[in-house]
């Protein structure tokens, strides 16, 4: 199939066999952080750009991280399945008060640096 421009993932490997046996290709978008997943050596030798979006989700994976910290402050996950099971309830479930505990996240990563200073809706 030939295409003039190609958008793809991380899990799609993009090799000079594909990218010779299309004449027509002019552009490949990787959605995500890097290109390692295309053959930019033989795109370059072809005259094909590669271009990534390298900050599209890091707002997402920011408030994604938020999310899994405050499941796990509040136990979320054991007492999804103590409810499923019908062996627990609400006062069988041991949870810790999010105001109480300190939390973060330290990096160098993109979502890191984009970690919400406040307004916190707690103090």
């Amino acid at each position: 199939m030939e295409a003039d421009g190609a958008i793809c993932r991380s899990g799609v490997k993009i090799t000079a066999d594909v990218l010779e046996g299309n004449g027509r290709l002019k552009a490949i978008a990787r959605a995500g952080v890097g290109v390692d997943n295309i053959d930019t050596g033989a795109a370059t030798r072809l005259g094909i750009v590669v271009m990534n979006t390298p900050g599209g989700n890091t707002i997402s994976t920011a408030e994604h991280a938020i999310a899994l910290m405050l499941g796990l402050a509040r136990n979320v996950a054991p007492a999804n399945q103590s409810s499923r099971k019908a062996a627990g309830t609400a006062s069988t479930t041991w949870a810790r008060n999010w105001q109480a505990r300190r939390w973060g996240s330290s990096g160098w990563a993109a979502s890191d640096r984009r970690w919400p200073p406040g307004p916190w809706p707690w103090k």
